[in-house]
């Protein structure tokens, strides 16, 4: 929801041909993607912490942890993207974007692969 109210974004360019658009635009997120990988990191090494008094593993309880680490984060990055758009009876409408982008904006791209 944070990331979602923060996301902060310029429309740098559109090209339209014909029934078809591309519209550039720069997102600025905040860099997620640190936030859970460290969190995956530290329970590899720390499971036991993520337990139940039964020490069996219990996935809310890691999920808990890393969304906390993830509302710490006040790093930021920026991303061009480029939405494909359609008309269709008159309207414009958004193609689905791809898993990148979708990435990207939730600020889960990890760029360091890449």
């Amino acid at each position: 929801k944070r990331q979602y109210k923060s996301l902060k974004y310029e429309i740098k360019n559109e090209s339209i041909n014909g029934n078809d658009a591309i519209v550039t635009t720069k997102i600025t997120v905040y860099d997620l993607i640190n936030a859970v990988n460290n969190s995956n990191g530290y329970l590899e090494n720390h499971i036991e912490e993520f337990n139940d008094d039964n020490n069996i593993y219990q996935e809310n309880l890691f999920n808990t942890y890393k969304l906390n680490e993830m509302s710490k984060v006040n790093d930021t990055v920026d991303y061009e993207i480029d939405f494909f758009l359609k008309k269709t009876n008159g309207e414009w409408v958004l193609d689905n974007p791809d898993t990148l982008t979708i990435e990207k904006i939730n600020g889960l791209y990890n760029y360091e692969n890449y």
